[in-house]
C-alpha cells in the first residue's frame, strides 16, 4: 500500500507539473496574440482563464455562457471567435478591423495603419502628437519648450536656434555669441559673420579668406598660394608652391624659399645670415660664433668662428711682445675662449685651425694666461701636417714662461713620418723622422743628427764639428773629432787611419 501511495502522488505531480506548462504556454501564447492584433486591454480578461481581480465582473458567476473559444460571456465580459472579438468593462474590439481602449481614449482601424488617441496617433505615416507632427518622409515638426524645428522635402529644414537651410545649396548657423556661419553647395562656398563683421569667406577650390584672432590669411587655388598678415603688420608670410615662400616674423626675422626648399635665405633686421642653393652652395652665419660656406654637397666647404681673427691675432701679439700689449678684455667670458676655423675639398684637402685663450689657468706658481694654436692640413688617409704652438704668461709679473711648438708630418703614415719639438724659449729642438719604418730613420737633437740607411749605413754629427760615416759597420768607416784632434778611417773591416 505504501509504494502504490508513493506512484499515486509521483503520476499527480507529474500531470499537475503538465498542466501548468499548458497553461503557461497558452498565456504566452495569448500575449503573442495580443502584440500582434494590437488589441487594446487584456484579452485574458475574456477568457475563463482569467484568476485576476475578481471585481471586474458585475454579473453573477452562475449566469456565465462558457463555449470558449466560440463564445464566452460573464458580465460585463464578452468574448465570440475569441481573440476576434472582445468586449469588456474598458475595451471593444472586432479584429484586426476596429478597437477601442476606454482608459487611453485610443482607437485603431486596421492595427496597425490607423490609430487614434486625444493627445496623440497617427494615420498610415502621419503621425501627431503633444509636441510633434509628421507625415514621414515628407515633412516632420516638433517644439519643446522655446524650440522649435522642422524639416521638409526637398531638404529645407529650420531649427529654432538659429539653424536653417536649403540641403544641399544653403545652410545658416546663427550662434549665440555673435557668430553666424552661411554655407553653400555643401560648404563648398561660404561666409562667416562675428559680431557683424565679415571674417571668413570662402569659394572652393579657388578662394579662402580667414581672420584668427589679430591674423589675416588669404589662399588660392586649394591653398597653394597665399597670404597671412597680422594686424599691426610685423609679421606675415606668403607663399606659391613650389616655387616661392616668404614668412617674417614679429622678431624681425624673415626667411624666402625657392624651388621647395631647395634654395633660398634667411636673415633677421634686414640682414642675410644663411643662404643656400643645393647642391650647388651654402652659407650659413646663424650661429652667434661661426660661418660656414660649402660647395657641391660640402665636398668644399670653409668654417671660421667669427671670433677666430683677433684670437689668433691676440695669440701672435703675445708671442712676440708679451702679454702686455694684449689687452686684458681679449679672453672674454667666461675665462676661457676656443675659436677654429676649417676649409675642406673633399677627399683631396682639408686644413683646420684652433686657436684657444685660457684666462686665470691656476698653476703651482699662481696663476698663468694661456694661448694654444692648433694647425691641421693635408689629405685624408694619405698626407697630414699637425702643428701644435703652446704659449703661456705669468699674469702677475706679464713674464713668458712657456713657448713651445710641436709638429707632426706623415705621408701615408709608414711611408713617410716625422715629428718633432721646439722650445723658443731656450732654443731647444727635437725632431725625429722616418721613411718606410726604417729604410731611412733620422734624429735630430739641439742640432745633433743621427741618420740610419737601410742596410748598415749610418752618419752622426755634432753642432761641435763631430762626424762619423759608416757602412756595414766597419766595412767603411770614417770618423773625425775636432775637438779631439783624431781621424779614423776603417775600410773592409781594416783600420788604415788611426
Amino acid at each position: 500500500m505504501k509504494t502504490t501511495t508513493c506512484l499515486m502522488d509521483t503520476n499527480c505531480s507529474a500531470i499537475f507539473d503538465t498542466l501548468r506548462t499548458a497553461k503557461a504556454a497558452l498565456l504566452v501564447g495569448l500575449g503573442v496574440t495580443s502584440a500582434m492584433t494590437a488589441g487594446a486591454g487584456s484579452l485574458i480578461e475574456t477568457t475563463p482563464f482569467y484568476e485576476g481581480d475578481t471585481s471586474v465582473y458585475t454579473g453573477r458567476i452562475e449566469d456565465r455562457v462558457n463555449l470558449w473559444p466560440l463564445v464566452y460571456y460573464r458580465e460585463p465580459m464578452f468574448s465570440a471567435l475569441w481573440p476576434l472579438v472582445s468586449v469588456s468593462h474598458d475595451h471593444l474590439a472586432v479584429r484586426p478591423f476596429f478597437s477601442y481602449d476606454r482608459d487611453g481614449s485610443e482607437t485603431r482601424i486596421l492595427w496597425p495603419l490607423v490609430t487614434l488617441g486625444e493627445e496623440e496617433g497617427h494615420v498610415f505615416t502621419w503621425c501627431w502628437n503633444k509636441h510633434e507632427n509628421g507625415c514621414l518622409p515628407f515633412y516632420y515638426y516638433s517644439s519643446s519648450g522655446d524650440s522649435t524645428h522642422w524639416w521638409a522635402l526637398p531638404g529645407f529644414y529650420y531649427d529654432s536656434d538659429g539653424i536653417y537651410g536649403w540641403f544641399p545649396l544653403f545652410h545658416r548657423n546663427s550662434q549665440t555669441n555673435g557668430t553666424a556661419t552661411t554655407y553653400g553647395l555643401c560648404g563648398l562656398a561660404g561666409w562667416r559673420n562675428r559680431n557683424g563683421e565679415l571674417d571668413d569667406h570662402w569659394c572652393l577650390p579657388f578662394y579662402g579668406h580667414s581672420r584668427d584672432g589679430h591674423e589675416t590669411t588669404t589662399w588660392y587655388a586649394c591653398g597653394l598660394a597665399g597670404k597671412r598678415e597680422s594686424d599691426d603688420g610685423k609679421s606675415s608670410k606668403s607663399w606659391c608652391l613650389p616655387l616661392y615662400g616668404h614668412e617674417t616674423d614679429a622678431n624681425g626675422s624673415h626667411s624666402t624659399k625657392l624651388a621647395c626648399g631647395l634654395a633660398g635665405w634667411e636673415g633677421k633686421d634686414g640682414e642675410t645670415s644663411k643662404r643656400w642653393c643645393f647642391p650647388f652652395y651654402g652659407y650659413d652665419a646663424t650661429d652667434s660664433h661661426a660661418v660656414s660656406t660649402w660647395y657641391a654637397c660640402g665636398l668644399f666647404s670653409f668654417r671660421k668662428d667669427k671670433a677666430f681673427e683677433p684670437v689668433r691675432t691676440a695669440m701672435e701679439t703675445a708671442s712676440q711682445s708679451g702679454l702686455a700689449a694684449v689687452d686684458a678684455s681679449a679672453s672674454g667670458e667666461p675665462s676661457r675662449q676656443i675659436r677654429s676655423k676649417s676649409a675642406q675639398i673633399f677627399p683631396l684637402f682639408r686644413e683646420t685651425w684652433d686657436v684657444r685663450d685660457f684666462a686665470g689657468v691656476k698653476t703651482n706658481g699662481g696663476e698663468e694666461r694661456q694661448f694654444a694654436l692648433e694647425h691641421t692640413r693635408g689629405t685624408p688617409l694619405f698626407y697630414s701636417v699637425q702643428e701644435d704652438q703652446r704659449v703661456c704668461f705669468d699674469e702677475k709679473t706679464q713674464e713668458k714662461v712657456k713657448d713651445e711648438r710641436y709638429y707632426k708630418k706623415s705621408l701615408w703614415d709608414i711611408l713617410y713620418h716625422a715629428e718633432g719639438k721646439e722650445d723658443r724659449l731656450t732654443g731647444k729642438s727635437e725632431e725625429t723622422c722616418s721613411v718606410l719604418w726604417r729604410l731611412y730613420h733620422a734624429q735630430r737633437h739641439d742640432g745633433d743628427t743621427s741618420v740610419d740607411v737601410f742596410p748598415g749605413f749610418t752618419r752622426d754629427t755634432r753642432t761641435d764639428g763631430y762626424t762619423r760615416t759608416s757602412f756595414l759597420w766597419r766595412f767603411f768607416r770614417y770618423e773625425s773629432d775636432p775637438a779631439a784632434g783624431t781621424t779614423k778611417l776603417d775600410l773592409c773591416f781594416l783600420p788604415v787611419k788611426r
